[in-house]
């Protein structure tokens, strides 16, 4: 039957059966204290929340990590002998390594050496790309490039420009005169009983593609043919070869734009090259006139 007690002071108790449903030696060997050292010989499975207030010392692993050896603190600056190899992103503030190298490069030969492309940058030291390069600012070079004198070319290029407007300017101004007069001898001819000439087919060239806009100039006691072509960005330089009378490809211009007319002119013992180019009919990336 039910007993009930007031207040009890014994020295200790014994208790054979169950208290409130427990056992009580099992559950003293099952519970983790709050208060004083206990040490745990079995696994624990803890699904709430764990504060710690003072310090814990594991001596086998944690969750398959010996935390003693293996495992690097984030708010210390500790020293890793060994490999390492992040499998996802890593930010650090500050990262050394005694050898200089990591994931086979040499830090501290990038840092002297390397080229931001995020900053601006004083190149010394030659410099050779070995493909498509495209500058989304500017390049200045006190040198050459590719053996160029990039700031002769550009003057030369640009009074050859001037040189060309001037030249076409005088061309249209005299046209305008002509063309006239042209145009009247040209309806004569048609209504004449015969033609006034006649042309001759000396060489017909296959060249493979349809021909859209060219001009031919001497250079160097040389005649060169340079051809734009239909439906196309780029243009093709030939030299025309005397002994066997055929076109000899020199040059592919490459992205040149779509050619619309040509114009060699001659200045200060140079031979430019004058192609004029616009967005009518095209997708090509230049679309304004370009000088060679």
């Amino acid at each position: 039957s039910n007993v009930h007690f007031g207040d009890i002071a014994t020295g200790g108790i014994a208790v054979d059966g169950l208290v409130n449903t427990k056992k009580l030696p099992d559950e003293v060997a099952n519970t983790l204290n709050v208060n004083g050292g206990q040490t745990v010989t079995g696994m624990k499975s803890i699904t709430g929340l764990v504060e710690v207030v003072n310090n814990v010392e594991v001596t086998g692993n944690t969750n398959n990590i010996k935390m003693a050896t293996e495992a690097i603190y984030l708010s210390e600056a500790p020293t890793v002998h060994g490999r390492l190899k992040f499998s996802t992103g890593l930010t650090t503030s500050s990262l050394t390594s005694s050898t200089s190298v990591i994931s086979d490069l040499d830090l501290s030969d990038l840092s002297s050496n390397a080229w931001y492309y995020n900053e601006n940058a004083v190149i010394s030291a030659n410099m050779m790309f070995d493909s498509l390069v495209t500058m989304k600012d500017s390049l200045k070079a006190d040198g050459t490039i590719d053996e160029f004198d990039i700031g002769q070319v550009y003057n030369d290029a640009k009074q050859a420009l001037i040189h060309y407007s001037t030249y076409n300017e005088g061309i249209k101004s005299e046209y305008a005169v002509k063309c006239p007069l042209i145009m009247e001898a040209h309806n004569d001819t048609g209504r004449a009983i015969f033609d006034a000439d006649y042309f001759r087919l000396v060489k017909d060239f296959n060249l493979g593609k349809t021909h859209h806009a060219s001009t031919t100039f001497r250079a160097s006691d040389t005649t060169y043919v340079v051809i734009s072509w239909e439906d196309e960005c780029s243009s093709t330089m030939y030299r025309f070869d005397e002994s066997s009378g055929q076109l000899v490809g020199v040059q592919t211009l490459v992205g040149s734009g779509y050619g619309r007319d040509w114009l060699a002119v001659e200045q200060g013992g140079e031979t430019y090259l004058v192609m004029a180019a616009s967005s009518e009919g095209n997708a090509c990336t230049k679309q304004n006139s370009v000088v060679w």
